[in-house]
């Protein structure tokens, strides 16, 4: 036994107003930090251990020397061992303690107690490493401006300040920073063994009596209870750490990531629409963790990553082959990859030039494919429909179920991250990404009312009003966060659709829009994000007035992100400001109460003559 229990009564003291010595509490984490970098790792079943345990009589790290009796004693302990593949001695310690502690020396309790401390590991870690990044969440390290003045130890003022507070928080920052630095074989070593953990099932193909374990209070447990919430606190510690990770990642952890991601995106697509929760949750962090390794800023405060170290990372010959499957976006999980990897490529490209962006159809500077430039996978990003998959699974009720408010919160701003990436690469392009997903909207738009019976209510033409100018921030006056730049140039997205749709349209990338600022507004009222204000203040300015604000779905969504900002009495005072302000506009006479009534009315009566 590790331990991991006690690891995880310690961490839980780890709060502002505890008592917990910081010398005493660097002292017991350096205690546990080579079986973290190791997680779980065992050397199973060992010839020399089993004859100790046969002859009765062991010495155990924990408890001394034992006496064994042949039955139960030494036949569970070798029948655990062959199970579980663990050494004999962990095994007889696993069994004195569920009869020590627990009171119950059997082999489903020390089955109980061994799944219970593999969870208080995950927990362990997991916490670990949300302690320092929800810490830097709450005080705005995530939007500390370029070049801001670091201390010695490379931490922000803000953050440097809160340790000094909270002098415990600054022992648990440096422990994870020496977890993280960890390289092993050219892996990262913690993250590529929590992968590697995370991967491994042998634990779920156990047959009866383990497919149950017992608890400290003599109850049964499904087995996959405890694997399950394992699984998805390490995928939650997966995430934090690539976040919080000091340096770029090697390409074999990259690959690592990226072949787990292709694993549990074959679960999703086997299970269908019903995929439990508990995987969907799974895979949302890891795909988050593959976004966060693909991408020249983590959002963990720190500074962008050297474009150099990124360049070389993406021609890394060990990411190759998961690189090209990730071109060919065969779901919606690697079309989101493949658009984080075009927007990175795009940022390093463009910032080796002296201005402009990326070509369509350009390559990346080093040789590569014209089927992996940023333009080529952008369109087959759109085509697999990254951001119907983004929203979709913010949106879902397995995400509304994750319990920290703060991990919804890191998840909501790596998207809003994305999205703005995007709007940024469409700005410098000229808004073709946007037309692009205009064109889809129109597709879809013309397939929806040659398959309707009644459509008399969808628009017969798009072309009845005249091409949109750019727009002046007076058409959708959205306020501007304290800090934030005027819109200038204009600004727009890419592909993106409802469920009905075969590919992203203009209304996916109003409901990805939607399903973020559902979750945070504040990334819009409260300045969270100032960088990222002009680009969408200007996209949703530029939609406002198109010609595709006629299509119903567009407009449907357009109004989800009108919805979404309503949230409390200050988005709800703000969207009734906005709708006033509407009524003295031609253009924006279609967002007026009296409009929208109009064709809440259209579609009833198109719904009930269809």
């Amino acid at each position: 036994m590790e331990g991991y229990q006690e690891l995880w009564q310690l961490v839980q003291q780890v709060i502002p107003g505890t008592e917990v010595e910081p010398a005493t509490l660097q002292l017991q984490l350096e205690s546990y930090r080579s079986k973290l970098l190791n997680l779980f790792a065992n050397k199973g079943p060992d010839q020399a251990l089993r004859q100790q345990v046969k002859r009765g009589k062991v010495q155990t790290p924990r408890y001394g020397e034992l006496q064994l009796d042949y039955d139960p004693d030494q036949i569970q302990a070798i029948e655990l061992s062959d199970k579980l593949k663990l050494d004999e001695i962990t095994c007889v310690e696993l069994l004195t303690y569920a009869q020590e502690v627990w009171g119950s020396g059997f082999r489903e309790s020390a089955f109980g107690v061994y799944l219970t401390e593999r969870l208080d590991a995950a927990r362990s870690l997991s916490r670990l490493l949300a302690l320092q990044l929800f810490h830097q969440l709450e005080i705005g390290g995530m939007d500390e401006a370029e070049g801001a003045q670091m201390d010695g130890d490379g931490n922000t003022p803000s953050l440097a300040a809160l340790i000094e507070a909270q002098p415990q928080l600054g022992v648990v920052v440096k422990f994870n920073e020496s977890l993280l630095r960890e390289e092993h074989n050219g892996r990262n070593m913690l993250i590529s063994r929590i992968v590697e953990v995370i991967k491994d099932h042998s634990l779920d193909a156990l047959a009866p009596p383990f497919d149950r374990a017992v608890d400290q209070y003599s109850t049964q447990a499904a087995r996959t209870w405890y694997t399950n919430q394992e699984r998805t606190e390490l995928c939650r510690a997966l995430l934090y750490a690539v976040v919080l990770s000091p340096k770029v990642l090697t390409a074999a952890t990259v690959a690592d990531i990226l072949g787990l991601l292709e694993s549990k995106a074959a679960k999703v697509k086997q299970a269908g629409a019903h995929a439990p929760h508990v995987l969907l949750q799974q895979t949302t962090c890891i795909l988050l963790s593959a976004v966060a390794a693909l991408s020249l800023d983590t959002s963990a405060g720190g500074p962008v990553r050297p474009h150099a170290d990124v360049a070389n990372l993406l021609r890394a010959s060990q990411l190759q082959e998961q690189l090209n499957k990730v071109a060919k976006a065969e779901d919606g999980f690697s079309a989101v990859a493949a658009l984080t990897w075009a927007l990175t490529k795009d940022s390093i490209t463009t910032s080796s030039r002296s201005g402009g962006g990326l070509a369509a159809g350009g390559s990346f500077a080093d040789g590569q494919s014209p089927a992996t430039s940023p333009s080529a996978l952008l369109e087959t990003a759109g085509k697999a429909r990254a951001l119907g998959t983004l929203s979709g699974l913010l949106a879902s009720t397995a995400f509304q179920l994750e319990p920290e408010q703060e991990h919804k919160y890191l998840c909501a701003r790596m998207v809003y991250k994305l999205l703005t990436s995007m709007l940024q690469f469409d700005t410098v392009n000229r808004r073709e990404l946007t037309e692009s997903l205009v064109k889809a909207s129109k597709h879809h738009m013309a397939q929806q009312v040659s398959s309707s019976r009644g459509g008399s209510y969808l628009p017969t033409t798009a072309a009845t009003l005249a091409p949109p100018g750019t727009p002046t921030a007076g058409q959708l006056a959205l306020p501007a966060p304290p800090g934030a730049a005027t819109p200038g140039t204009p600004m727009t997205g890419l592909p993106g659709h409802q469920q009905q749709a075969v590919q992203d349209d203009l209304s996916s990338l109003l409901e990805a829009l939607a399903a973020v600022f559902k979750v945070r507004p504040g990334l819009w009222f409260d300045g969270e994000a100032p960088e990222a204000y002009a680009y969408v203040s200007s996209f949703m300015s530029y939609v406002a007035v198109h010609p595709a604000m006629q299509y119903p779905d567009v407009r449907v969504s357009f109004l989800s992100v009108m919805t979404s900002l309503a949230a409390g009495p200050r988005g709800s005072h703000f969207i009734l400001l906005q709708f006033r302000q509407n009524a003295t506009k031609p253009e924006l006479e279609h967002f007026t109460w009296r409009k929208l009534f109009q064709s809440v009315v259209a579609y009833c009566r198109c719904v009930k003559t269809g």
